[in-house]
């Protein structure tokens, strides 16, 4: 007896995007979303799996996408039935899926064993885009000590996250490949498992800038860019990272908008700037020059293209600092007197960050001396250069993370 397919499956080659948090128009910036399907032809499918993976994450995300083409999926059960329809499309070699889905909740663990079991190629990114302090140094027991008695959910999700790190393990639940985007990333993977293939590539953040190279920023005037961190006016990541922003974790808004608003003045008047407001991703501001900023301006530019012409970026300590790097930009870090006084290891990490640039975090309560007033537009071009050789790419050919990607399949 002869058994005939009903079907064929399909010539053309998908790449398949499996995100944990929302998928914003940034995101499909850095990712390539439209190169892969215009440039090489791909079927491209993002599924958002926020609902059911991190369901309380949501509300922390202000920002909509006006992206087509991105499927929601409320529960795993109507994931797993769509894409079991999707697969029997492709053929197996023909499918990569470039997953952002972390092993940190039973939810999945279910959808990457589903994935494993299908033997499907997937592709993760490295995350090592900036520095971090390990947990375990010198300050572990007064820090532990702190987050025991003042933040049991911190302390809980350390825990969570590390049971089903080994529970992955335990189930070879490992991808095929990991990008890496820096010497960090190689340094990271020195113990690897020698049947996952490491890739050569670039950050989200260096990608982006290999991507928009090309368009001029339209903001007018000299100025420089406060890069935004969603506390303490919003939540941020507040759900995954347990940081407790309602309690004043990262400061509060009453306290640390009016001192921002003094420390930028003093630089304005000395440098004849205007600092301008970089939204962060997750933040949707009501309008475009909010009171708590004092009536400053919060750019509707992309960030990758307002940096080129900025004469300073300033941050608490955002991840776009890489355009510093990338630019060779003046930076300054800033802290604040209720962000010195707090007990946590935030400042730990802070300093470690302003050291890849050689530069010294500055308080916004005390006012800045003339001497450092005089040198704050110093750019040290090799320490860019070796912070963006260490973080934000593994290449030296500028080739863009879907031309690399593309060739696995």
């Amino acid at each position: 007896m002869v058994v005939l397919r009903l079907f064929k499956p399909m010539k053309k080659k998908l790449i398949l995007f499996l995100q944990e948090e929302k998928y914003t128009n940034i995101a499909a910036t850095r990712n390539d979303f439209e190169s892969y399907k215009k440039k090489l032809k791909y079927d491209v499918e993002v599924h958002e799996l926020t609902n059911f993976l991190l369901p309380g994450f949501k509300k922390n995300w202000k920002v909509k996408s006006k992206l087509k083409n991105i499927l929601v999926f409320s529960t795993y059960s109507k994931w797993k039935h769509h894409t079991e329809k999707l697969f029997k499309k492709y053929e197996n070699k023909k499918i990569l899926v470039i997953r952002s889905v972390s092993n940190t909740n039973i939810q999945a663990i279910k959808v990457n064993s589903f994935l494993q079991k299908k033997n499907i190629k997937i592709l993760e990114f490295v995350d090592k885009i900036f520095p971090v302090v390990s947990i375990f140094n010198k300050n572990f027991l007064k820090n532990l000590t702190h987050y025991i008695l003042n933040s049991r959910r911190k302390i809980n999700l350390f825990l969570q996250n590390k049971f089903f790190f080994y529970l992955s393990l335990k189930l070879k639940l490992q991808p095929n490949y990991l990008m890496a985007t820096g010497k960090k990333s190689f340094d990271s993977l020195k113990s690897l498992n020698n049947k996952i293939f490491v890739v050569k590539g670039n950050s989200s953040d260096y990608n982006t800038y290999l991507a928009e190279q090309g368009k001029k920023s339209k903001l007018t005037g000299s100025y420089g860019l406060f890069l935004e961190a969603p506390s303490p006016m919003f939540l941020g990541d507040s759900y995954v990272d347990g940081t407790k922003i309602k309690a004043g974790e990262r400061g509060t808004p009453k306290i640390w908008f009016p001192s921002l608003n003094k420390f930028f003045q003093q630089i304005e008047n000395h440098s004849n700037i205007k600092i301008k407001i970089a939204p962060h991703p997750k933040v949707q501001h009501k309008n475009k020059y909010p009171k708590y900023y004092f009536n400053r301006e919060i750019i509707s530019e992309s960030l990758v293209i307002a940096a080129k012409k900025a004469k300073i970026l300033i941050t608490r300590d955002s991840a776009g600092m890489a355009y510093a790097a990338i630019y060779k930009k003046p930076v300054i870090f800033i802290f604040s007197n209720e962000l010195k006084n707090k007990k946590n290891n935030f400042l730990e990490n802070h300093k470690l960050y302003a050291k890849q640039f050689n530069a010294e975090p500055m308080n916004i309560d005390e006012k800045i001396s003339k001497d450092k007033l005089n040198n704050l537009f110093f750019v040290d071009n090799k320490t860019c250069s070796r912070y963006t050789r260490n973080y934000l790419t593994a290449r030296t050919d500028n080739k863009k993370n879907y031309q690399v990607i593309g060739k696995l399949i």
